[in-house]
């Protein structure tokens, strides 16, 4: 395994909160820009980009050409990357950016900021 993989590991909080997700190296809730950078390797590695293509501006489907099935493909690969489910139909819209997205993904799991 790479060094520099960072896998999710799921912690619930008290009862009636949401759900925390930490980072297994340091066990801090994950913070905004871990949750951009593996967002942002996610997309890289899914459409087969260089990462410095895939930045917080950039839209997935008008700048980086992505079609429906690679739209689709991103979802399943952040679930797996998250170990959460995430709307497949929030993350399939057009002008979504790479940034929406990592905001998304913060938004679901409960960061700190």
């Amino acid at each position: 395994m790479s060094e520099s993989y960072r896998a999710a590991t799921y912690l619930p909080k008290r009862a009636g909160s949401e759900h925390e997700f930490r980072s297994e190296r340091n066990q801090d809730p994950m913070d905004r820009t871990e949750i951009f950078e593996r967002v942002q390797r996610v997309i890289a590695e899914t459409l087969a980009v260089d990462i410095s293509a895939v930045q917080p501006q950039t839209r997935l489907v008008e700048d980086l050409a992505t079609d429906s099935m690679q739209l689709i493909t991103i979802v399943i690969a952040l679930d797996e990357e998250f170990n959460a489910e995430f709307n497949t139909d929030e993350l399939t819209k057009e002008t979504v950016t790479v940034q929406w997205v990592a905001d998304y993904v913060g938004r679901t799991l409960g960061t700190r900021s």
